[in-house]
Parts: C-alpha cells; sequence; structure tokens
C-alpha cells in the first residue's frame, strides 16, 4: 500500500503555518478580511490532517460547503505553505551545511521528499488533452478544486469521455493523495457522477466540513 501523505511537522506547526499561509493568501488577493472561527476550525482539522494526527490513514480529503467559505483559498494557502516550509529549510540548511545535527539533517530529507501538492481546478482538468490528463492523474499530490462545475463528459475526437470521473478512478485504484473540494453533498454528487464514483470518494477520502458565513457577502 502506498505510505499516506504526511507533513513532517507537528499539528501546532501546521496549524499556525497554515492560519499565517491563508492570512498571506488573502493579502495576495486583495483580501482585507481576516479568519473568523468557523474557519480557524477547519484550518486545525486540515492541519491534522496533514500531519495524520487526525487518526484515519485515508489517503485523500473531500472538503465540502456552500459557496464563499474559503475553501480555495484554503487549499491555496495549504500550497504556500509547502512551498515556503520546504525553501526555508533548503536555505538553512545550505547556510548551516557544517554545522546541522543528525536532526536537522533528518528534517531537511524529510521536507525533500515531501511532494509540493498541485492545484487545478475541475473545469482546467476538463480541458486538459489526453496526454496531460495522464501526467495530472499521476501526480504525487493533488488538488482538484471546485468539482461540479466542470462539464461531466467531454468530445475527444468524436468519443465521449469523462475527465474528472477518470482521473479519481485512477488515483483511488493507486491510493494517491487527492485533496478536492466541492459545494455538492452527496447526493449531488451521485446524482451528477453515479453511485460507483460516489463510493469511491466515499472510501478514499476523509471529509471536513466549511459552515459559517460567506466571504463574499
Amino acid at each position: 500500500m502506498r505510505p499516506r501523505y504526511r507533513l513532517p511537522l507537528t499539528t501546532k506547526e501546521a496549524t499556525t503555518l497554515l492560519e499565517e499561509s491563508y492570512l498571506a493568501t488573502l493579502k495576495a488577493r486583495g483580501g482585507s478580511y481576516g479568519i473568523d472561527e468557523a474557519t480557524r476550525n477547519v484550518i486545525c482539522l486540515v492541519a491534522r490532517w496533514l500531519t495524520g494526527d487526525a487518526g484515519n490513514d485515508k489517503p485523500s480529503l473531500l472538503l465540502y460547503g456552500d459557496i464563499g467559505r474559503g475553501k480555495t483559498t484554503l487549499c491555496s494557502a495549504v500550497v504556500r505553505m509547502v512551498e515556503q516550509c520546504k525553501a526555508s529549510i533548503a536555505t538553512y540548511s545550505q547556510a548551516n551545511r557544517w554545522r546541522l545535527s543528525k536532526e536537522d539533517k533528518q528534517r531537511e530529507w524529510d521536507w525533500q521528499r515531501t511532494a509540493t501538492p498541485e492545484m487545478i481546478t475541475a473545469v482546467e482538468l476538463a480541458q486538459a488533452d489526453e496526454r496531460e490528463l495522464a501526467r495530472i492523474a499521476r501526480a504525487s499530490v493533488l488538488i482538484i478544486d471546485d468539482i461540479g462545475i466542470e462539464p461531466v463528459e467531454v468530445k475527444r475526437y468524436g468519443t465521449a469521455t469523462t475527465p474528472l470521473v477518470d482521473v479519481i478512478n485512477e488515483r483511488y485504484a493507486n491510493q494517491r493523495c487527492t485533496i478536492i473540494t466541492t459545494n455538492l453533498d452527496d447526493d449531488s454528487v451521485i446524482e451528477r457522477y453515479g453511485d460507483r464514483t460516489e463510493d469511491r470518494l466515499r472510501e478514499m477520502c476523509d471529509k471536513i466540513a466549511f459552515s459559517g458565513e460567506s466571504y463574499r457577502r
């Protein structure tokens, strides 16, 4: 079985860094609002999942809730956090190579092996050509944002294909870490993608709900 994706951080470290990355992501987008209590709780839950402290070994994560709750922002923050942690540890190790402890070297090695998530929207995935779709399906860690707004079927050379379902099937079969966001509930997933896909998502994914007020109001 493929090893479960885990960040080499404690839950406390991951929560602090993820909150900082969330705020930095908002700032980069020109956002002027902070983090409400509901979002802070979700950040903590996602941090626990990323570090493996949630007590569950499911390889993937499904983030769901109504629009405007911060799902996309949080996924962008996860990518930002991993990139910054890897860059920081590499810079520190390069500057202090001569005095690194055994623990420092292990920490650097752990981060070198930690894949940075690749993030793509469901619409972009549906538009990808066959070669790009195959590459996306094999990504070490993949974030698929906003499933449910893309076309389920796409015509390729006159043949109907189902890009998102095909990618989910491949990642399910190979236990690849996948983080998915959606506004759909379980019944809507079944209606849109069928029982088989909903069953696979339920088996492969831990679920975290986004609640609270929309940030867009």
